[in-house]
């Protein structure tokens, strides 16, 4: 039995926070969505005692113990899936009951990709390098606008900054995509997520199919941030290591990886090492020249001073421009400059252009005053019913 819209949620434990966004999803009143929890832990009995007590009639749950990579686990919950169209979160995350409005305007209009202004959640025990007295609910200013999105151009944008965001591509974590456009992908790579970071891999190999690809200013999607997650160890400064112990990595990274950047495991590296697999999946490899690999080391640089020696003695092996790299180094230092005073001033005098709220308690509680907030600034925006 198809439905519009499915969220799919690979999960590896990490309950405590999956509950919250499961109750979210029961409690929209259609059938017309569904919610795919995809787990890959050892041990499942707490999850299982949580679905078993709960009224779960919109609930799918999926369990499988066996060591898997985090693309393996996404791509199961993608194939268990049955909606036209899919979003995929983290356990921590959430949603604007609004989601499926939003599904719904796509279909009418048959857009294939929609992308959207995140609100952003920390769930209680988050802690971060600095500024720690932090709101744990931000609503980012928004206009409600649609805009549509040039997709070709995007990936050039992408490899311009040294792959070290996403920016606008089209991508379901996060977004909505149209089962048809990751249909046309394992069509033609053999996958749906032809990489090993699932959220890259997943952008790169859209842009090669999606067309009609828009983004939403307003707060669809919620991404959470709790302690033990991707989110929670980057704002410690933690989301970094060895290739060799991620047993959530291919077996084979190694072989695999770029020749073009240092093998560690950061956000920027993985996000180049999964820039380069889509674009080889698609035979376009030679695209990858263009990656402007100066901004890649700038932000590892930056982010990870602790590899800069290493990144340091890798560029003496690589036909480098200097003075790109300086330049980076600096605007890069700039902006990140610029987000530590807009931190501070929010942390240390409550002064913020966005919405922000203290203490509360899970994402499901967010979800509610996102969703107010989406009824009070945006209810005649054409995708809100």
């Amino acid at each position: 039995m198809s439905c519009l819209l499915s969220i799919v949620v690979p999960i590896k434990g990490s309950y405590e926070y999956v509950k919250s966004i499961i109750r979210k999803i029961e409690s929209i009143d259609s059938y017309e969505i569904e919610i795919v929890i995809q787990d890959n832990s050892e041990r499942n009995e707490g999850i299982i005692e949580f679905l078993s007590h709960s009224p779960c009639k919109k609930s799918k749950y999926f369990h499988r113990s066996s060591k898997m990579t985090m693309t393996e686990n996404f791509e199961l919950g993608i194939a268990n899936s049955c909606g036209e169209y899919l979003c995929i979160l983290g356990a921590d995350d959430n949603v604007s009951s609004k989601i499926l409005d939003v599904a719904k305007y796509l279909m009418r209009n048959n857009i294939e990709s929609a992308i959207f202004r995140k609100a952003s959640y920390n769930w209680p025990g988050m802690k971060f390098r600095a500024h720690k007295h932090r709101p744990n609910l931000t609503i980012h200013k928004t206009t409600g606008d649609i805009k549509r999105i040039d997709v070709e151009k995007e990936l050039e944008y992408v490899k311009k900054i040294g792959a070290v965001s996403l920016a606008r591509l089209p991508e379901p974590y996060h977004g909505i995509i149209r089962r048809k456009s990751l249909d046309r992908v394992h069509e033609r790579t053999g996958r749906y997520i032809p990489g090993a970071c699932p959220d890259m891999a997943m952008a790169v190999a859209l842009s090669q199919v999606v067309k009609n690809h828009i983004m939403i200013d307003a707060p669809i999607t919620i991404s959470g941030h709790s302690y033990s997650s991707a989110g929670g160890k980057g704002a410690r400064g933690e989301h970094k290591g060895s290739l060799k112990d991620k047993t959530f990595l291919p077996r084979n990274i190694e072989e695999t990886w770029p020749s073009a950047i240092p093998k560690i495991w950061t956000g920027p590296t993985i996000y180049v090492d999964s820039l380069s697999s889509a674009l080889k999946a698609f035979g376009k490899q030679e695209d990858f020249a263009e990656l402007n690999i100066e901004a890649n080391y700038a932000t590892i640089s930056l982010f990870f001073p602790e590899y800069r020696n290493l990144v340091k003695e890798y560029m003496k092996t690589k036909d480098i421009n200097m003075t790109r790299f300086y330049y980076e180094f600096v605007r890069k230092f700039a902006k990140r400059a610029s987000v530590f005073v807009k931190n501070w001033a929010v942390s240390q005098l409550g002064i913020s252009l966005d919405k922000v709220f203290y203490n509360i308690q899970n994402s499901l509680e967010a979800s509610k005053i996102v969703d107010d907030y989406i009824m009070s600034r945006l209810a005649n925006a054409p995708y809100i019913q």
